[in-house]
This record gives structure tokens, C-alpha cells and sequence, in this order.
């Protein structure tokens, strides 16, 4: 986001994101039927984290920044009962405001009911590859394989057949990005050479089993000076009837960008209204990329 008024957007959105854990009315078509009459059934309360880049855009060579200010913050608290003032100053800090771009990536946990509630477990994943400078966060909602993401593992990545379901998927998907990062010989052009063969490889590895799966990955990634976001809206066609649930839209303003659910694009409209958004569904079975150049998103499909 970089607009005059960035703070109002940023309190706007996030009381929106806030609404959208305190009840989601979409987690109906997904959470199993026996859950359903638990006073918290529609409400994701099992921790939240944000990271936060503000960034100042270089003068010399195209597309590239300088990081002014980074927010990181995590906590097993719920979202829905952290008080609203608390959360917006976590975020609204005066450095991050200032930088001229600032790109925000937050999750909301809902955890699965055989899935423990500890702090390892709230999104973003920070991943830091101990060979570079570089950085990736991710958020992760819907579900994949385990035995298929731990099968993708080599040592010392790889997780003991016995421990791997204390693992969260999305613990077993950071493994693997980062064994991913820390391979990579060339980081010119990730998108390409890293995001879209590794995501196509998962989405084949499950299809050839016949495993469904589910993919809302929001890819936050700092290198050389380059800040890239790399989106990933993909599930098996068999689960279908959840789209509402796993629906993501791309907003854009006049200076403004976003990628977010339905429940949140939902709350944003009833509170605010969308008449300065223009507003789409992004498909399914769709990889993402947006580098910053002019705000664009370039779409890759199967």
C-alpha cells in the first residue's frame, strides 16, 4: 500500500481481518458437522501473526527497495479477544507507516482438531536460509498430504515416519521451501525457476494419488534488494462446494493492493463499502506472481 491515508486503510482492513476471526460464517463448509455446535466452531482463535515490510523503492535500478522498517509478531493469543488497538498498533508502527510501500502479509489460525495449539504452529512460517541474506514468510489456509510433502524431503529435512503427524502440513511445506531456498544456485527469476515447478509438483504428487488438497498460499519473499509476492489459489476440484471458504480476492484502489478472503473482503463491504475497489475472484488452480512493477500480477496457469 502507498496512499495518503495508508494508516486509515491499514485500521480498516485489519478491523475487517479482526471481524473475519471473531466469526466466519464460511468455516461451516469445512469444519466436520460434530464441531459445529462449539461456541467457537466458526471462529479462529488458535494464534495470529503479521509481517510487516515497509520499503523504500531504489532509484537506480528498477524494482528494487531498501528495507526501512520490518514488523514481525506472532502470538498464540486469539485474535478475535486481542483488544483492537492493541492489533493496530502492532502493525501501525510510525517507521513502517513512513516508508513510502509498505506490503503486509497476516494470518488468522484456525487449527485442525487433531492438530496441537502451540506457538510453532501460528502463520506466517518465517523461513531464513542459513546461506543468504534473504528472507520468505508464508501463510497457508486449506490442507495437503503429509506422507506426500514429507516423501519431497531429504535429510536433513526430512521428518521419521513416526513423528510426522505431529507436524502440521504447513510446518512440512515450510521444510520443504526452505531445503528449496537453501538448493537454489540462482535466484534469478524465482517465480519461474522455483515457485511454479514446486507447486505444480505438489498439486501432481496429490492428483496421482488421488489425494485432495487444498492450497491458499500468500508467499512474502525479500532478496537482493527485491520484494516479491507469490499467490497460490489451487484445490482439488472434488471439494469444489468449499470454494466460498477458500475463495481469495484481488482489490485494487488507486494506490492500494490486496489479497484476501471472502469473510474478509465480506466484512470490509459491510463496513466500508468497495466503491473505490475494483474487485476479482482469483481462479482456481492458478500460481500468482507480483514483483511490484506497476502493481501487476502475472498469472500462471496449468
Amino acid at each position: 500500500m502507498d496512499s495518503l491515508s495508508s494508516q486509515v486503510l491499514f485500521e480498516n482492513w485489519l478491523t475487517a481481518w479482526r471481524k473475519s476471526a471473531q466469526h466466519d460464517h464460511h468455516l461451516k463448509l469445512v469444519v466436520k458437522e460434530e464441531y459445529l455446535s462449539h461456541e467457537d466452531a466458526l471462529t479462529h482463535n488458535h494464534g495470529w501473526g503479521v509481517v510487516g515490510l515497509g520499503a523504500i523503492p531504489g532509484t537506480e535500478t528498477p524494482n528494487t527497495f531498501s528495507t526501512h522498517s520490518l514488523v514481525t509478531y506472532k502470538t498464540l493469543r486469539s485474535l478475535a479477544q486481542t483488544p483492537h488497538v492493541e492489533m493496530v498498533q502492532v502493525v501501525t508502527t510510525p517507521n513502517f507507516l513512513q516508508s513510502p510501500q509498505q506490503v503486509l502479509l497476516a494470518h488468522v489460525r484456525k487449527a485442525s482438531p487433531s492438530m496441537p495449539i502451540t506457538f510453532d504452529q501460528v502463520h506466517p512460517m518465517i523461513i531464513a536460509p542459513t546461506s543468504r541474506s534473504d528472507f520468505l514468510a508464508f501463510g497457508h489456509n486449506g490442507g495437503v498430504s503429509k506422507s506426500i510433502i514429507n516423501s519431497m524431503l531429504s535429510p536433513p529435512y526430512k521428518v521419521d515416519s513416526e513423528h510426522v503427524q505431529s507436524f502440521s502440513d504447513t510446518q512440512l511445506l515450510a521444510l520443504l521451501f526452505q531445503q528449496e531456498l537453501e538448493a537454489l544456485k540462482s535466484k534469478d527469476d524465482l517465480f519461474n525457476s522455483l515457485w511454479v515447478p514446486l507447486l505444480r509438483k505438489i498439486r501432481k504428487a496429490h492428483e496421482s494419488l488421488g489425494k485432495k488438497y487444498s492450497m491458499m498460499l500468500l508467499i512474502l519473499h525479500n532478496y537482493d534488494s527485491r520484494i516479491e509476492y507469490t499467490v497460490v489459489h489451487d484445490f482439488s476440484d472434488a471439494i469444489s462446494y468449499k470454494q466460498p471458504y477458500y475463495q481469495l480476492y484481488e482489490l485494487r484502489s488507486k494506490d492500494s493492493f490486496v489479497i484476501c478472503s471472502s469473510t474478509v473482503k465480506e466484512y470490509y463491504e459491510q463496513d466500508y463499502g468497495l466503491t473505490n475497489w475494483t474487485v476479482k475472484a482469483l481462479p482456481n488452480h492458478a500460481i500468482l506472481h507480483f514483483s511490484g512493477k506497476d502493481n501487476v500480477l502475472e498469472l500462471v496457469e496449468p
